[in-house]
């Protein structure tokens, strides 16, 4: 497969091709091997702005509505949680940021959207090869070893190399609270090295949510479980909020998680609630809050 094949003229912006989204998983990673220096170079510094240069902890959602749900929150609770926000002249001044997902990330790490991207993006906080698919993909020794690290390398150790510190900020991987089968358990299959098996996976996730594991910058972390929801055993960002309030009725149409024609789905009722956050009770939050915070201080 030659690059060429791939290459438009926006390309140079460092926007997705087209025939990226029509091969196959393998074909992606061989094209990524085969990136020119101004795509490494690019790459790096958004890896560095993002997640060693950042100038705010950074949070990465499984959910692209997450970050607005936080964000009610904190606006409603901004008095409990001056580490996470602040009001000056009657604006809301967030101390933490969102990762955004783009075409350009998706391009260049190979991040897909949604719970699964939190594997990829863990490819890059370590220098070890994951346990399960990618060791059929890249034998351990020799070539195969050498073409991972070339695809995945470890950036966090690469900017401690060069600047000899650690990254501004922590790392905080958020995950749905959800059982087995569920992006929290793939990547806890995936990341070998943070060592959590099913059975303390099962265990922890209740008790110790808002810390499942830490490697350095990072922390992985996933919403509370809820008795009054879902029998207790899972958990979104969306639960913590329902847990408590009564969706409205918006243009003759309630709330449902995954739309269709007679009701709104999680991108309308989100932005509602961001807009009207005053009208909401958070209570169901504050774990989730403090689980942030702690982690944030933690690193400190």
């Amino acid at each position: 497969m030659r690059k060429e094949l791939f290459y438009n003229k926006q390309h140079k912006k460092y926007s997705l091709p087209q025939e990226f989204y029509s091969i196959n998983e393998a074909e992606k990673e061989i094209y990524m091997s085969l990136f020119d220096s101004r795509e490494k170079e690019y790459k790096k510094f958004l890896f560095y702005k993002y997640f060693f240069g950042n100038d705010k902890p950074m949070i990465v959602t499984e959910g692209k509505t997450d970050p607005k749900y936080i964000k009610a929150a904190l606006k409603k609770l901004y008095k409990r949680y001056p580490e996470l926000i602040e009001k000056v002249n009657g604006k809301f001044i967030f101390k933490i940021d969102f990762l955004k997902h783009s075409n350009t990330a998706e391009y260049l790490f190979y991040v897909p959207e949604g719970g699964e991207g939190f594997k990829y993006w863990y490819n890059y906080f370590s220098s070890k090869i994951p346990s399960n698919i990618f060791k059929q993909k890249f034998p351990i020794k020799d070539l195969g070893q050498d073409i991972y690290h070339k695809i995945y390398p470890n950036y966090i150790e690469y900017f401690q190399s060069l600047t000899s510190r650690k990254p501004n900020h922590p790392t905080i991987f958020l995950f749905d609270n959800e059982p087995v089968g569920s992006p929290l358990y793939e990547f806890a299959n995936h990341a070998s090295e943070l060592q959590i098996d099913t059975n303390t996976l099962n265990q922890i996730r209740g008790s110790n949510f808002y810390r499942i594991s830490k490697r350095n910058s990072l922390y992985v972390m996933a919403t509370p479980l809820i008795p009054n929801m879902n029998n207790g055993k899972s958990s979104d960002i969306e639960d913590l909020l329902l847990a408590c309030n009564q969706p409205p009725v918006l243009n003759g149409k309630t709330f449902s998680k995954g739309g269709g024609s007679n009701h709104y789905g999680k991108e309308i009722f989100s932005k509602y609630v961001l807009k009207n956050y005053k009208q909401f009770d958070f209570m169901e939050y504050i774990p989730l809050l403090d689980g942030i915070r702690d982690n944030i201080l933690d690193y400190k």
